[in-house]
């Protein structure tokens, strides 16, 4: 049978919402009510690794756990599905989904840096699956996520795996589009060498082309065109060059390039792609309307 709907989804799908209430919730109002729902989504993947007999540690959510292992009528899909008709509450769509996207892709680096690693695994599915749904209800997430993903830290110190990780999550997961983060990416590193635009470009090559294989080579042409060039210059230098430092990210980019080409010349099915089907963060489960 199902589970009992949970207070906060009911509530969510309008319990306390007046018939007028439509498209006229203020702003603070939705982001405190998504705030709050959200902070639930946490408090129950907590609860999925929590001790040695919770459902991650026990593999009732697979190897590696994944979010997809789910039931269909698990609260935590109750919860994400309705948080798109939460948005469309809101008197400004525009301004509740740009500071929801702006949150969220903060909320996944935090989850992209905590401790245990099946936490941060689940977490980084979690704010992934929870954009999407941001997604649905106002589509500038992707443009948004794209800019704030291209923007060096302040710090330039400061560690950049997380930028990386969560990108190419999102990448995986359909949020983002392969074409136009491409196109991005390679103008931001036209636009004055940018090394963040670079290592992030490689890790995306690495992450979604090699290794989970949710983004075929041919879909990212123009990034691989361009950092082939960058590794053209790098080798021109040679390893041996005065003053020459290969940027953190890049080093392996020559081996990663030569990777692609051998998969290029497989046949297209083993080659990946298609828009996310293969990645775990977003299970139709989950994340369906």
């Amino acid at each position: 049978g199902t589970a009992p709907r949970s207070p906060t989804s009911r509530s969510l799908e309008g319990g306390p919402l007046g018939p007028g209430e439509a498209g006229s919730m203020s702003v603070a109002r939705v982001l405190e009510r998504f705030g709050a729902v959200v902070a639930q989504l946490e408090g129950l993947v907590g609860q999925l690794c929590a001790g040695p007999s919770s459902p991650a540690a026990v593999g009732a959510l697979g190897n590696p756990p994944s979010l997809a292992a789910l039931p269909a009528e698990h609260e935590i899909g109750q919860l994400l599905r309705a948080l798109p008709q939460l948005i469309g509450h809101a008197g400004q769509r525009d301004e509740a989904g740009a500071t929801l996207a702006s949150r969220l892709f903060k909320r996944a680096h935090e989850a992209a840096a905590a401790s245990p690693p099946v936490l941060s695994r689940l977490l980084l599915q979690l704010h992934v699956a929870t954009l999407a749904r941001v997604q649905t209800a106002w589509p500038g997430v992707s443009r948004l996520v794209t800019e704030l993903a291209l923007t060096p830290p302040e710090d330039a110190l400061a560690p950049r795996s997380a930028t990386r990780e969560v990108t190419a999550a999102l990448l995986s997961a359909g949020v983002l589009q392969p074409g136009e983060l491409g196109v991005s990416l390679v103008k931001a590193m036209e636009g004055g060498c940018n090394v963040h635009a670079a290592s992030l470009g490689a890790h995306i090559v690495k992450a979604c082309v090699l290794v989970e294989r949710t983004v075929a080579p041919h879909e990212l042409n123009e990034l691989l065109t361009a950092l082939a060039k960058l590794g053209a210059r790098l080798q021109q230098l040679g390893p041996n060059a005065q003053g020459v430092v290969v940027p953190t990210g890049l080093e392996e980019l020559p081996q990663l390039l030569e990777e692609v080409r051998a998969m290029t010349q497989q046949p297209p099915q083993q080659q990946g792609g298609g828009g996310g089907a293969q990645h775990p963060s977003l299970a139709p489960r989950l994340a369906a309307a």
